[in-house]
């Protein structure tokens, strides 16, 4: 498994789950990042800036960290709790635990800690 990415859509809150940035830059599609529809980061919850390369009549969706960015580990995890609370996946032992953790754990099945 590579680097797991977390890629949340601004206006619905709904998260999507990576295992690798490879993953993450084919799910998204051009035009999504054109109209800034999500924001990315990786396990540790730093965040990534979504930018198109190649051809403009065919670009690609490249994720790279920003610089300089502070990690927003425990933001990221509050948003995954709310998300995953509504279908049930997030297990009480998730609240104690790193964001790199729990992303892991739910890649995999919601296995437990």
């Amino acid at each position: 498994m590579g680097q797991p990415m977390v890629v949340i859509e601004r206006g619905s809150g709904e998260v999507y789950l990576f295992s690798s940035l490879e993953d993450a830059e084919q799910y998204i599609e051009p035009i999504d990042v054109e109209r800034q529809e999500y924001e990315a980061y990786d396990a540790n919850g730093k965040p990534m800036l979504m930018e198109l390369v190649g051809p403009q009549e065919t670009p690609s969706v490249r994720l790279t960290a920003i610089p300089n960015a502070a990690p927003q580990a425990e933001e990221v995890k509050g948003r995954l709790r709310t998300y995953f609370m509504q279908d049930r996946r997030w297990k009480a032992d998730y609240d104690g635990a790193e964001l790199s953790q729990i992303v892991r754990a739910l890649l995999v099945g919601n296995a437990r800690l």
